[in-house]
């Protein structure tokens, strides 16, 4: 009997274990494995970064790169991270024939995953090349007191997810473009060289050695002449069609405010205030980042503010959380650009 009891016993719990455990069983086959954990084990060498800046903000981006399989198993595919949120690809190689790519979104940045025509084998390797645009690495900040100039600034950083040997990172400005003359700093970090083709300056950044999760940023501030900028004098009557819209929707708006109950209209009046973004210490570093031209050391910041550098640095450090400045480090100091 009581060899019988237990049996039952079992009997009638078994299927309950496997209802609790089946779905944590059936997470782990389901939940998908992100591309920027990769396991791969390659080495980038003589890449060679390519971006051609655009006077509507617009950039192409080429990538050429040698990638070698230093693992032990074959790979079908090559993964490249690109701190990038928005691409659009061009064209993709391998060895200078075409191949597939495709492009695997993280957390503000992209997986860019290239398929080999054959497996990789462990110490061989391939060239990879890519082309591609995006409207991400430009802004457009504001114009000079004559309206003449219009101020641009191009950012772009670099955190691989492997080890690149001899980084060549070129960037060129738009055709007639020069320097911002107002920025203390309009190149970050000092170019290696620069050179021009008659019609566009140029500058390249050598680095021998980046290691995984190292991070890079380039950061190039310019002036171009507004009159070449085409595509805004094309735009005017849409944005002329925006206003007329949202004005005929505010007309609306009042009408039906108008008719609304007095116990709504009250009940609106008596909502809390909006609380401040940006304190007044905070506003005095950006005003202050904003006068010496979007960047200047961090030492700069305490000292023209007559801060402590532990209440300037906790100021710098809730700014940076919001997105509203980078800190990047060179040499043993830091430098602090502001994010318009």
């Amino acid at each position: 009997m009581v060899g019988w009891h237990l049996n039952s016993i079992k009997s009638k719990t078994w299927p309950l274990v496997v209802l609790l455990t089946l779905p944590l069983l059936s997470t782990s086959f389901i939940t998908p494995v992100q591309a920027f954990q990769t396991s791969q084990e390659i080495l980038f060498s003589n890449m060679v970064v390519r971006a051609e800046l655009g006077q509507n903000c617009t950039t192409t981006l080429s990538i050429q790169t040698n990638v070698t399989n230093i693992g032990s198993v074959d790979l079908e595919y090559i993964d490249l991270r690109i701190d990038i949120r928005a691409l659009n690809l061009i064209q993709s190689s391998v060895d200078e024939v075409p191949a597939n790519a495709d492009f695997i979104e993280g957390d503000r940045f992209l997986i860019s995953r290239v398929d080999l025509h054959s497996p990789l084998s462990p110490g061989s390797s391939v060239d990879i090349s890519m082309v591609m645009t995006t409207d991400q690495l430009q802004e457009r900040m504001t114009q000079d007191m004559t309206g003449v100039l219009c101020i641009n600034h191009f950012i772009f950083y670099l955190r691989p997810l492997n080890e690149i040997q001899d980084l060549t990172v070129m960037v060129l400005l738009p055709p007639h473009a020069n320097l911002e003359s107002g920025a203390s700093a309009p190149l970050f970090p000092n170019p290696s060289a620069n050179f021009t083709d008659g019609s566009r300056l140029g500058f390249t950044w050598l680095t021998p050695f980046l290691f995984p999760g190292q991070e890079l940023a380039f950061i190039v501030k310019y002036q171009l002449p507004s009159g070449l900028l085409q595509q805004d004098q094309v735009a005017e009557p849409n944005l002329l069609l925006i206003i007329l819209l949202a004005a005929s929707i505010g007309v609306i708006a009042a009408l039906v405010l108008e008719r609304t109950p007095a116990a709504i209209r009250k009940l609106r009046s008596t909502r809390e205030p909006k609380i401040s973004v940006v304190s007044r210490q905070e506003d005095q570093v950006l005003a202050l980042l904003k006068k010496k031209g979007g960047s200047c050391l961090q030492r700069e910041i305490y000292e023209d503010l007559d801060l402590s550098q532990s209440a300037a640095s906790m100021i710098l450090n809730s700014l940076e959380e919001r997105g509203l400045i980078k800190r990047f480090r060179d040499g043993r100091e830091n430098v602090v650009h502001i994010i318009e």
